[in-house]
């Protein structure tokens, strides 16, 4: 399959930490054949071709609101303590990486967006961003390095994986929610507009939904806010009758963000 990006060697990703490298094999667009690339977290030498990746990926948006600027600082701030930041590597050349942060409580909001307790927020993580080459798009290289995150974070005993999209950027959001992130709250983010704040319980099982459902169009936000005020999360992208991208939105059956039992006790 295109988009089936396997780990080479039964590797576990959470060895990046130690240092070690992680082969993963994935479909290489432009010579139709599967290849082996590199994992390994980057380091200050790298923040350079990041910084120009990510400038690339933002530059071919027809709306540049669409993603975050961020900057060389960003990039160095997320090595080490607060983070880290994983690569994938084309001999030696960086086609993809994903952002990894840990806040703590003088600089999280995400996780107040979508009401987690005060006591939680040391066991956040942030998925803070990905980009991917323009050559290697649809191969599943966002999806395999928000799985990837996920385990690192597990390793280092984060409960919660949060991540800020902006709802017309659908192809980031939807490889989340395939993950099994689901949107649990909006706010104006980075002074570009809103954004879609998506939740999970790392390690835990994908939450439960349960009908009815809602169904809201990328563009509107004022539906969108009020199916998550009255306690619906989005789940997946669907297509309207008339052929436009939405969000579909249900009820979760599970409502406790730390236990994972429902309000009913179950």
């Amino acid at each position: 399959m295109r988009d089936d990006v396997r780990v080479l060697g039964g590797r576990d990703p959470r060895r990046l930490w130690d240092g070690d490298i992680l082969g993963l094999e994935c479909f290489n667009p432009g010579t139709e054949a599967r290849e082996k690339l590199d994992v390994r977290l980057l380091t200050a030498d790298d923040v350079a071709d990041a910084e120009a990746l990510h400038r690339r990926a933002r530059a071919s948006l027809t709306d540049p609101t669409t993603l975050r600027l961020d900057t060389a600082a960003f990039f160095r701030d997320h090595l080490g303590e607060r983070g880290c930041i994983i690569g994938v590597f084309q001999q030696r050349r960086m086609i993809a990486y994903g952002v990894l942060g840990f806040p703590d409580r003088r600089d999280d909001d995400w996780g107040r967006d979508v009401r987690l307790p005060d006591d939680e927020v040391e066991r956040l993580a942030y998925l803070d961003g990905a980009s991917v080459d323009a050559g290697w798009r649809g191969c599943g290289l966002q999806r395999a390095l928000a799985l990837i995150r996920l385990e690192l974070a597990r390793a280092r005993g984060r409960r919660h994986a949060l991540s800020t999209v902006a709802p017309k950027n659908f192809y980031s959001w939807r490889n989340l929610m395939m993950v099994g992130l689901r949107i649990k709250g909006m706010a104006v983010k980075y002074g570009l507009g809103w954004r879609f704040i998506l939740h999970a319980r790392i390690g835990a099982q994908v939450d439960a939904l349960e009908g009815p459902s809602g169904v809201a169009r990328l563009d509107d936000y004022a539906l969108q806010r009020r199916l998550l005020q009255a306690g619906y999360w989005g789940h997946a992208c669907v297509e309207t009758a008339s052929g436009a991208r939405a969000v579909a939105f249900a009820r979760p059956a599970v409502l406790d963000p730390r236990s994972g039992k429902s309000q009913a006790g179950g």
